[in-house]
């Protein structure tokens, strides 16, 4: 009992393996299918996503310059700054210790901001963009939002902080400014703690052409680049490159796009075809689920069908022998394969079978009932039914074989019966055979 239940569990967890194998097999098929006719629209969906970034960066870019370019013309010649109506819009200043007294230029820079709060709000009004103005002539910071606790230091306009965000134009080399403009790569940012680029441009006094500071964007790296994204800079010479690349598992087809931020720096975003599969991992699952509960399903439908064929063989099969019994004569089957054809019939009746029962008993008996059963599966196979009628009797019912080819067969049998001995006795056994051929219906009986 112990041994047939193991058997019986074993067998079971090697169904469900199966049916495990094959889900696996078609849901992954089918998920690389699906995954390859639509890589190129979701690679440029992941594309579309990095260019809407670097159009924002773009945009604030030509602001900016635009900014700078407005101070240092309204400081030669100031117009546009006289508004009397831009009182009502806060910039606020943050100063190192001992430096709290406005510049001319400062004085300038903050009306500049004012007027660009009141006439160009969307450079200020984005959560994911902070601009400032940095002074080195004064050492200050100017905002357009009150930032408490701002961490303003002598650092902040020092060379070892410049040299970290690359972007104090009053550090930069003089071709780095041809276009008015300077990309730093990512770093990590003093107050939020997140990571950024910034962009500066530069303003420049009227009279000494000397940088007195610059405006600054930070564009904040979005959160939902944290998965798997890596990010790097890479410089050739005074070339600069930042990289932005997903390191989790890179195989397969490798995307690639790229951005000129300035006439010195570019943005690289690479994407692997993995990097897409990865993503799409719970459509693969769903894939998966399915395929094996529809694989499921039909292997218990045909598990069911076969132990149901099972048991119907078993009503009609003989214990003793393994040959059909008399039964199969009213099955369907047996009926639909001998109607309206040709069909031989072969009648067997064992010989000395009664004299070994008396003599040896009938479990000796029973091994020459068995011996004639077995001559007949080597006979015949599986080419018609063989019937075990009763006792030492047969019957072999050959569909679409003629009387000359059955005659035949049945001496054969006689030579397969006779061929050997029935242990532990010496006797032989023999066979009677009769021969008929059946034209038309057969009809239950």
């Amino acid at each position: 009992m112990f041994i047939s239940a193991k058997l019986t569990h074993y067998t079971s967890m090697m169904r469900y393996f199966k049916i495990s194998v094959v889900a696996l097999l078609v849901s992954t098929s089918l998920f690389y299918a699906i995954i390859s006719f639509n890589m190129e629209r979701l690679v440029n969906g992941k594309f579309t996503h990095v260019d809407s970034i670097v159009k924002t960066l773009e945009i604030k870019k030509q602001k900016m310059i635009l900014l700078g370019l407005l101070a240092e013309t309204e400081r030669q010649l100031p117009v546009l700054i006289n508004d009397s109506n831009l009182e009502e819009y806060e910039v606020y200043s943050y100063a190192v210790e001992g430096h709290e007294e406005l510049t001319e230029n400062e004085r300038t820079i903050i009306r500049v901001m004012q007027l660009s709060n009141k006439y160009v709000p969307s450079l200020f009004d984005s959560k994911d963009v902070f601009m400032y103005f940095r002074s080195y002539e004064g050492k200050k910071i100017f905002t357009h939002e009150l930032l408490p606790d701002f961490p303003i230091s002598e650092e902040l306009f020092g060379i070892e902080r410049c040299s970290i965000t690359e972007t104090c134009s009053i550090y930069a080399r003089p071709f780095q400014l041809i276009d008015r403009v300077i990309v730093s790569p990512v770093y990590k940012d003093l107050l939020s703690g997140a990571y950024i680029m910034s962009m500066s441009s530069p303003v420049r006094d009227f009279s000494t052409k000397k940088i007195v500071g610059d405006f600054v964007v930070d564009l904040h790296i979005p959160v939902s680049w944290d998965h798997g994204l890596t990010f790097r800079t890479e410089k050739n010479n005074s070339f600069k490159s930042t990289i932005f690349e997903h390191m989790n598992i890179n195989f397969g087809r490798t995307y690639t796009r790229e951005h000129i931020t300035d006439n010195r720096s570019r943005i690289i975003y690479k994407l692997s075809s993995s990097n897409i599969a990865i993503e799409f991992f719970w459509l693969w699952a769903i894939l998966f689920v399915c395929a094996f509960f529809v694989y499921w399903k039909w292997d218990d439908s045909r598990y069911s069908r076969n132990l149901l064929k099972k048991v119907l063989i078993s009503a009609n099969e003989d214990e003793l022998t393994g040959l059909y019994n008399r039964k199969i004569f009213k099955e369907d089957e047996f009926i639909f394969a001998t109607s309206n054809k040709k069909t031989s019939v072969i009648a067997i009746d064992g010989n000395k079978i009664k004299k070994i029962n008396d003599l040896f008993g009938h479990a000796i008996g029973d091994k020459a009932i068995k011996h004639i059963a077995d001559s007949m599966k080597i006979v015949f196979g599986y080419d018609g039914y063989l019937v075990r009628n009763g006792g030492d009797e047969f019957i072999v019912v050959l569909p679409d074989c003629d009387i000359d080819t059955a005659e035949a067969l049945a001496d054969q049998l006689k030579s397969e019966v006779r061929s050997s001995v029935i242990e532990p006795t010496s006797m032989r056994v023999s066979v009677a055979t009769g021969v008929t051929e059946k034209e038309g219906e057969l009809t239950r009986r």
